[in-house]
């Protein structure tokens, strides 16, 4: 609760110095306060932290985690390591704040911070596969032109025509162009306020076609996180699919061994082998 003397200081100055009236009005103010606290706290129905599809979300924070750690152990001076952690770590804490946003009934304010992590997992698959654009992004923090620069380089139409220029392979290809825009364009919705998304993921969602929508005042229901953290899961397991794609190249000019130099393998020993366990995991209970 906000400091009694504050709240009277304010008062005597801005409304009124009638002492009964501001005791009245902090009292009133007072058990507001403390409703509000209590029906945040108090969720309808406490959600499943044991679900599988948020103990995978786990699993993928982990494995960003390790990446990002694993790269800073190999020089914490290099501006490649240093850009690279940067990213993955990143990447791993914006999955964080989703598995808590959603599961703490802040449905809308997930998909926002899903938009991101969606946004910062293209640009550094960008910046692992295309050489100038890594130079560009790391000049733009010295030269001040960051803005001029993502649109030139890292706008999505820029990033996802590198990302699909990668490979020859038609059905990753296909994948990528096709489900990667879809994406986007309903990510893009939460961070533009379409009325219909700030409207709907302002409610609770209804179990069936029968029960009405609740508005979900104070984040009271948790409601949609299984769905969040699915639609988020099976972007990051692509995003890393991708990234581990770029791993196990042979061309020895690639940025992961300017990264990392030769023991790159190695040095992301404990991230791929997580890797391989929750792309098992992620076959097995979402695909």
């Amino acid at each position: 609760m906000i400091n009694e003397n504050v709240f009277f200081e304010f008062y005597r100055e801005k409304v009124s110095s009638d002492i009964v009236e501001m005791e009245n009005e902090y009292r009133n103010f007072k058990v507001y306060w403390d409703e509000f606290i209590r029906h945040y706290s108090l969720k309808e129905k406490a959600p499943d932290n044991q679900m599988k599809i948020v103990q995978l979300a786990y699993m993928y924070a982990i494995i960003w985690d390790v990446f990002s750690i694993s790269a800073m152990s190999s020089d914490k001076e290099k501006a490649n390591n240093l850009v690279f952690s940067s990213l993955a770590t990143t990447i791993s804490n914006d999955i964080l704040a989703i598995i808590k946003l959603s599961m703490d009934g802040l449905d809308y304010q997930a998909m926002n911070i899903l938009r991101n992590l969606y946004e910062i997992s293209l640009l550094i698959l960008n910046i692992c596969i295309d050489e100038e654009k890594r130079e560009k992004y790391v000049q733009s923090a010295s030269e001040d032109n960051s803005y001029e620069v993502w649109i030139k380089y890292f706008n999505i139409s820029a990033m996802l025509t590198t990302i699909s220029n990668y490979t020859n392979n038609k059905d990753l290809k296909k994948y990528w162009m096709n489900d990667i825009k879809r994406i986007y364009s309903r990510l893009s919705s939460f961070t533009h306020n379409s009325l219909l998304n700030v409207y709907v993921f302002s409610f609770s969602l209804p179990k069936t076609n029968h029960e009405k929508h609740v508005l979900n005042s104070c984040a009271h229901y948790v409601a949609r996180y299984e769905q969040i953290l699915t639609e988020m899961v099976e972007i990051i397991w692509m995003v890393t699919r991708i990234f581990k794609s770029l791993l196990e190249e042979a061309n020895p000019n690639s940025f992961c061994v300017n990264l990392l130099g030769d023991n790159t393998k190695d040095c992301f020993k404990a991230a791929n082998n997580y890797f391989f366990f929750a792309d098992y995991c992620f076959l097995k209970f979402i695909k």
